[in-house]
């Protein structure tokens, strides 16, 4: 995979129409004596670096330094990460969020001025110890980042072509409920994919369900109604109790037994966002919402 990346490509000679070789950029003249002088390819680079540091710290300035205003990035970070009840609820979300970012940016900024090559934990160390905030606190933020970026389509993937159209034109997209994992999308038919152990295979592949969740998910776990319901009895944003998979219907998929209170009742998996679920059970739940969709 890949995201388009901030730095200096060097130009390719063909690129202008200018008298070049492998060793000057641009060809001035001759010497009587037939050799060339002008401005070398190692003269031109410096040159540009200088241009480009010079360029990323004057349009991040206001940003490093504190003095900027709440961007589309950042409220929608707030707003993901308020939706969320996982958090510790002392943690001021709006201040946190603003100064991850501030400082990743700056971070960001940093290394692509010295022009070096980071890890994640490279990434959030430095944030850790610029605010003092956890480890976990600090990934989840630039979770939030990277699916920002995702869906504008700044992240690709350009290591094997759709197994359905067989176009390159893929890019990673988040999965719905599950943290840390992608999917990857063809921007061209709209196939969706995960890496599998031998390559690209399909996200929601048709599985007898019934079976490969009872697989999958831990009874029981938590969860909370994310649709409307029918009733009086359990409504949106209701917190249950999943224990058990009772049968796959027609019409409203596969049906799991849960407890409200000391009451049991039956529910469509596909109304249910599970709160407390390991990353298996998640995905496996991810996967079989994504197929329900397109039956």
């Amino acid at each position: 995979m890949k995201k388009p990346r901030r730095g200096i490509q060097k130009p390719h000679i063909e690129d202008h129409a200018i008298d070049s070789d492998t060793v000057f950029y641009y060809i001035a003249g001759y010497t009587c004596g037939g050799a060339p002088y002008g401005v070398t390819w190692e003269e031109f680079t410096a040159q540009e670096q200088r241009e480009s540091k010079k360029n990323t710290v004057e349009s991040r300035l206001a940003f490093v330094s504190g003095v900027f205003k709440e961007d589309g990035v950042i409220k929608f970070i707030i707003e993901r990460m308020n939706q969320r009840n996982d958090i510790d609820p002392k943690i001021n979300i709006r201040k946190a969020v603003n100064d991850v970012i501030r400082y990743d940016e700056k971070f960001i900024t940093n290394m692509d001025i010295d022009m070096q090559d980071y890890s994640n934990d490279d990434e959030i160390d430095y944030i850790m110890k610029k605010t003092g905030f956890k480890y976990e606190l600090i990934e989840l933020i630039l979770w939030q980042k990277y699916i920002d970026e995702m869906n504008q389509g700044r992240w690709e993937y350009d290591t094997e072509p759709c197994i359905k159209c067989g176009s390159y034109d893929l890019r990673l997209r988040e999965i719905e409920d599950v943290d840390f994992v992608d999917k990857i999308r063809c921007e061209e038919c709209g196939y969706e994919m995960v890496i599998g152990e031998n390559g690209l295979e399909s996200f929601c592949a048709d599985k007898d369900w019934e079976d490969y969740l009872k697989g999958q998910l831990t009874f029981p776990f938590e969860a909370e109604v994310c649709d409307y319901q029918e009733g009086n009895y359990i409504s949106q944003g209701d917190k249950l109790r999943v224990h058990g998979i009772e049968g796959d219907d027609d019409l409203y998929g596969i049906i799991v037994s849960v407890r409200k209170g000391r009451k049991k009742y039956v529910v469509s998996l596909v109304d249910l966002k599970p709160t407390n679920l390991n990353l298996q059970g998640q995905i496996a739940i991810s996967e079989y919402k994504g197929w329900f969709g397109q039956r």
